[in-house]
């Protein structure tokens, strides 16, 4: 979901992805992180792509 553009329209539902759920803050990363995670095949393809572009990677319990 990102948080840089306008919302969308009323009754338009948000892109959805198939294995992940994602709220993106920062518009300067989102179209990076977008795309590492389309072209991920699961989350932790997705979380590997991210580490090794520069990005910081916490579990939180």
């Amino acid at each position: 979901m990102s948080t840089s553009p306008p919302p969308p329209l009323p009754g338009t539902p948000p892109v959805t992805h198939p294995f992940a759920t994602a709220n993106f803050r920062l518009a300067e990363a989102e179209g990076e992180l977008g795309a590492l995670l389309r072209e991920s095949s699961d989350t932790d393809a997705f979380l590997e792509a991210a580490d090794r572009a520069g990005y910081r990677i916490e579990s939180i319990n």
